[in-house]
């Protein structure tokens, strides 16, 4: 029989929608995009785009691959900020 193996899971941050929105938005504006020129680049509505922008809604998984492609910006930035440290 094999030996147990104490493995932990790994945790993930808890997603902050206003921080993420806040994120979009100054990367958005940064490039002098309005929002509805982001919402054409990714195939969303300019409604939309307000919601993330205003932390109303996170953006689901395959939105945030177009929007880290649109903003050019990596996918863990637009989540948690590049700052964060995973324990």
């Amino acid at each position: 029989m094999a030996p147990k193996r104490n493995i932990k899971p790994v945790v993930a941050p808890a997603l902050d929608a206003r921080a993420i929105g806040q994120r979009i938005a100054r990367n958005r504006r940064w490039r002098k995009w309005t929002q509805g020129q982001l919402a054409a680049a990714i195939g969303v509505s300019r409604d939309t785009i307000v919601g993330y922008e205003n932390g109303l809604r996170v953006p689901r998984r395959d939105t945030l691959v177009l929007l880290s492609v649109a903003l050019r910006r990596r996918i863990d930035w637009l989540l948690y900020d590049k700052r964060v440290v995973w324990k």
